[in-house]
């Protein structure tokens, strides 16, 4: 009697929502896919499969849906089902300290462990971004084996028709095994009928691998969460007519969790694995114009004879490094340097007390371990990187990021901070730059300074709301704007030939005018942007992009000329020169803070305009964390009136303040004029235009404000303005 041929097939689910998301997203996805994801499996006691969900998820579920775990403790009992740990947050793995790492994988373990009796044997790895030694970050957290794509295993060298099982590897004599997770399948499940599937697995038992093993485990969202996936799963039962006809051919497909192959099969070898991540996020990292090639070597390989391409096609240069989203988007690298220093100041402290052999009292072990929970917040990987669709494009996500990591310095704060009214400047290199920054903070206000980037303050906290005000992000070019431009194009031209629009059937625009948003920002949309500009310029230009700068002042590197420090306020006092057509032109920029106030003292001062022509000096400061297009967000000035939401574009003239305000976060940021105010303050919706699962659309990311002043045109020699920006509950703000 011939022996019947099986093929394995583990079939996994990462369940996850990012911390900050909206509740309604979590609950939406909790009705639609996770939970008719179990209740499926469950009417099929046979099929086993794995599960993991993320922390952030874990804790809604908790929080909101409790009886949701009983369920799957009931298929945990009956041995249908296998959870995978992780790092509690989601994050990166690579991009967060090696003692977070293990910090986030041990406290997830213990939180599964106390609600279902056991601790789990692998663990799902953030967007499968891979180096190699996280082995022994994850061997030292209890970890057995995580999850690849077989990309990791291609770029390592192996023939892809021999990756039918898992593989051992080790760094510094840790030990993993390490599973290839299948890219055909990914797009067979469940984007092809399921007889497509099983046709596949068959053929696969067929083949003679040795073992012949699949394994597809991609998002939980896939499965009733992402757009028309809930009518195609559950209205046309996609997935218990998989689950049907994996019954039918038990035979010769036998299902299993991970650690059943652990048990039952050695693994196929050693191998040693190069950074990398999916095969669409090698993309997503490259820089704009390396994109572009990249994509049309992939093209040109497509359209090749396959005699000449396929053995091309598997050395296929691996596109970046997800590290490099670190580059790409400088606002990514700011929430990482402001992470990587609250997780350092964590490790000072809970190390200076192993070294004098003390324990902490309970207040200070409370306050450690808070603030290491809002630091594994602060490290979910989702606002760190943009790839298909918003990620660190959602303000909500990166607005979160900062409040927790705010939240993380007020727990410090209760250790290293003097009882009442303080202040504290830190001057470091707080980003890894070789350039030092400076921070200046009480108990009110963090404020982070960048000499080398314009003398700009690129981070102010208000430490009661737990709310970063510069939490901007630059309008930067994407290469998927050149399909927004043309889908825009055809629309109107449609609208104007057909009536309705008709788009290319890949490119849904959710709002008209798109294309008239790719406007790209040539500095940082930060605070304290100083521009020098011919007295012609008009707010037209200015918000168009059209302006000429006359100096390097937005993007140059400011001295720094002092810090003067007294009991109760500290003084930074910066300056730059700029040669304009054969004259020094110095500024000279002030930023004060005092022990108890919560507000900035801001001060200018220009030298050399003596003799020069009148020329357009302004201050641009960009404010974010607040929405744009709600009637409890808005501009008010110095009596308290409306001027009109935060997304408006304003000509203000000799006005003696301006205030941005929300009520939602009872949040007001004020601009006082104290000595020579503006003549002219203008105002700016900075909007970006990216992806999201229902198309692409419109994101208010800030309010950009210009104050300007006309200087120079006679024989005064300097020019000196002072103005304060305070921050306050709204309801306190007139």
């Amino acid at each position: 009697m011939i022996a019947q041929k099986i093929a394995r097939l583990v079939l996994g689910f990462h369940c996850h929502q990012p911390v900050g998301n909206f509740d309604g997203v979590f609950a939406q996805n909790f009705e639609t896919a996770y939970k008719p994801l179990i209740e499926t499996f469950a009417e099929f006691p046979a099929i086993k499969f794995n599960l993991h969900i993320s922390g952030p998820l874990w804790e809604w579920v908790e929080a909101n849906r409790p009886c949701f775990f009983n369920r799957i403790a009931e298929l945990l009992d009956r041995g249908q089902l296998e959870l995978l740990g992780g790092a509690w947050s989601e994050p990166i793995l690579p991009m967060i300290p090696r003692r977070d790492r293990i910090g986030q994988i041990r406290h997830f373990n213990e939180i599964i462990a106390r609600r279902f009796g056991k601790a789990p044997r692998g663990m799902w790895l953030a967007e499968r971004v891979w180096e190699q030694d996280l082995v022994e970050s994850l061997a030292r957290s209890g970890m057995e084996y995580t999850v690849l794509d077989d990309y990791h295993f291609h770029r390592a060298g192996l023939d892809p028709a021999k990756l039918g099982g898992y593989f051992l590897t080790e760094d510094q004599g840790h030990l993993l095994r390490l599973f290839p997770n299948s890219e055909p399948l990914r797009y067979l499940v469940p984007w092809q009928e399921p007889d497509k599937t099983i046709e596949h697995l068959l053929k696969l038992a067929e083949s003679g691998a040795n073992p012949p093993l699949a394994i597809t485990a991609d998002d939980g969202e896939k499965f009733g969460g992402w757009p028309g996936t809930y009518e195609l799963i559950y209205g046309k039962k996609w997935l218990a007519r998989f689950l049907t006809l994996l019954e039918a051919n038990k035979e010769q497909i036998q299902t299993s969790t991970f650690s059943q192959i652990l048990e039952e099969f050695p693994p196929l070898g050693r191998i040693y694995v190069p950074p990398g991540s999916y095969r669409e996020m090698t993309e997503w990292v490259l820089p704009p114009e390396r994109l572009e090639l990249y994509q049309r070597g992939q093209k040109n390989l497509e359209l090749a004879d396959a005699d000449f391409a396929l053995p091309i096609q598997s050395f296929f240069a691996p596109g970046g490094y997800w590290r490099n989203f670190l580059v790409k988007y400088p606002e990514s690298a700011e929430m990482a340097a402001h992470m990587r220093s609250v997780s350092q100041t964590i490790a000072r402290i809970e190390n200076a007390f192993q070294s004098v052999k003390l324990n902490p009292t309970t207040d200070q072990q409370l306050a450690i371990d808070s603030a290491k929970l809002e630091l594994y917040r602060a490290q979910c990987n989702c606002p760190y990187w943009h790839g298909a669709f918003g990620g660190l494009y959602m303000p909500h996500l990166r607005n979160a990021i900062y409040r927790h990591l705010i939240l993380a310095e007020n727990h410090i704060d209760r250790i290293l901070a003097p009882a009442g009214d303080y202040i504290r400047c830190l001057e470091m290199d707080f980003n890894a730059d070789t350039k030092i920054e400076i921070r200046l903070d009480n108990r009110h206000l963090i404020a982070w300074i960048s000499p080398a980037q314009g003398g700009q303050i690129y981070e102010l906290d208000d430490r009661r709301t737990a709310t970063n005000i510069l939490a901007t992000l630059n309008r930067r070019f994407e290469p998927y704007h050149h399909a927004v431009a043309k889908a825009a194009r055809e629309a109107s031209k449609a609208e104007a030939q057909e009536g309705p629009s008709n788009l290319h059937d890949r490119i849904t625009l959710k709002q008209p005018g798109l294309d008239q948003l790719l406007v790209y920002d040539r500095h940082p949309r930060k605070a304290l942007v100083d521009h020098l500009w011919p007295a012609t310029t008009t707010a037209e230009q200015w918000r168009a992009g059209l302006e000429q700068e006359l100096t390097a002042w937005p993007t140059s590197e400011y001295h720094v000329d002092e810090i003067l420090k007294t009991e109760d306020s500290y003084l930074v006092v910066l300056s730059q020169e700029s040669d304009w057509n054969g004259r020094v032109i110095r500024i000279k920029k002030e930023i004060g803070i005092h022990r108890q106030a919560n507000a900035l003292e801001i001060g200018y001062e220009l030298n050399g305009l003596a003799g020069l022509e009148p020329h357009r000096f302004a201050v641009e400061i960009n404010m974010a964390a607040m929405a744009g297009h709600e009637d409890d967000r808005q501009f008010r000035d110095h009596s308290g009136r409306n001027l009109g939401k935060l997304d408006s574009s304003l000509t203000l003239v000799n006005e003696k303040s301006i205030t941005l305000v929300d009520e939602w976060l009872d949040l007001a940021s004020r601009l006082e004029w104290q000595e020579f105010g503006p003549e002219e303050v203008w105002t700016l919706p900075i909007r970006t235009v990216s992806n999201s699962d229902g198309g692409y659309e419109s994101v208010f990311q800030s309010s950009a404000i210009a104050a300007s002043w006309l200087v120079g045109g006679g024989s005064e020699d300097s020019f000196r303005c002072k103005f304060r920006w305070v921050i306050k509950p709204s309801r306190e703000m007139g």
